[in-house]
């Protein structure tokens, strides 16, 4: 499988979620132009609590055409957090007609205990989901999961550096995501 990295430093939490909305503009400018096959999209998301997860994904919705009325929240407590997006030719002007409508799903594992608990919580039925993209923060337990449902276009890694900068790894699989990826640097 063809793969490409690249990594950015952000020096705060602004220009953390400033590349956020590039990678999720990015996206939504492809899917809407027709240069992604699919319209479902996986995202894994990996970083220490507080790295900057939450805040790379506030951009990144924003980006991808999440409207201003929704709050992007961390999903620890609720699990999942869902969000209507709304693509067009000029998707950032409130005054044109929707092309296609998505579904932004920003799923936290960090409080689940095993992998039967993802079926509880209606993993299946947000993975098999149509016209969505999907961020998971702390998708580890997936791989012990028996069903392999789905599969990642995506990594995004956060670590904080000793200067408390964020060093962002990001990760793509497949031809599409790693052009994808080569927009964003």
């Amino acid at each position: 499988m063809n793969t490409i990295c690249s990594k950015i430093i952000t020096k705060n939490g602004h220009s953390t979620k400033e590349l956020g909305r590039k990678l999720g503009s990015l996206i939504a400018d492809n899917l809407n132009s027709g240069n992604i096959s699919s319209n479902n999209i996986a995202i894994a998301m990996y970083g220490d609590l507080g790295a900057g997860k939450t805040t790379f994904i506030q951009g990144f919705g924003r980006g991808l055409g999440v409207s201003e009325e929704y709050y992007i929240t961390s999903p620890t407590y609720n699990i999942i957090n869902e969000y209507p997006v709304y693509l067009s030719d000029s998707y950032k002007s409130s005054n044109t007609i929707p092309k296609i409508k998505l579904t932004l799903y920003h799923i936290d594992l960090y409080r689940i205990g095993s992998p039967d608990e993802l079926e509880y919580i209606g993993f299946d039925d947000v993975a098999s989901s149509d016209n969505c993209v999907i961020i998971i923060e702390w998708p580890d337990i997936i791989s012990l999961y028996n069903k392999k449902i789905i599969k990642f276009d995506m990594d995004v890694t956060i670590k904080i550096d000793k200067d408390f900068n964020r060093d962002i790894s990001l990760t793509a699989y497949g031809l599409e995501s790693i052009n994808l990826l080569k927009q964003v640097a």
